[in-house]
């Protein structure tokens, strides 16, 4: 869970599908590759972005992850359907409720979702990770 002690911890804003898996897939096969790159950088933390988010628990979301990096996803965030640039407007929001100041990145394959200028990585769909 992210707590005060995170508000200046680096974040990861981490779409799955597309990223982790190809496609819709949700098979997880580009898990080993974010998950080798995160052993490296200790104290960046992941929040949610996924659809999967909607459907799961944090606590599920978080089981699909190995042991030693399930305590770094710390959250989620909100649903906000109805806002151009949709992730863009969620992360922001998030970031606002929780107070987070540190850096970030976000992780995704939408890359209608954010403003050109923003700090993401997109990925293709087809390939993912």
């Amino acid at each position: 869970m992210f707590t005060s002690d995170d508000v200046q911890a680096p974040l990861l804003f981490l779409d799955f599908d597309g990223v982790l898996s190809k496609g819709l897939t949700g098979d997880f096969r580009h898990r080993n590759l974010l998950e080798a790159w995160l052993r490296t950088v200790q104290d960046i933390r992941l929040v949610i972005t996924s659809s999967w988010r909607l459907e799961r628990s944090l606590e599920d979301v978080q089981l699909h992850f190995s042991r030693d990096i399930r305590s770094r996803v710390v959250d989620a965030t909100p649903h906000l359907p109805s806002e151009r640039l949709q992730r863009q407007a969620e992360i922001l929001t998030w970031r606002e409720q929780v107070g987070h100041e540190g850096p970030f990145a976000a992780l995704d394959d939408s890359i209608e979702q954010f403003e050109i200028a923003w700090p993401f990585v997109v990925l293709t769909t087809r390939h993912g990770l």
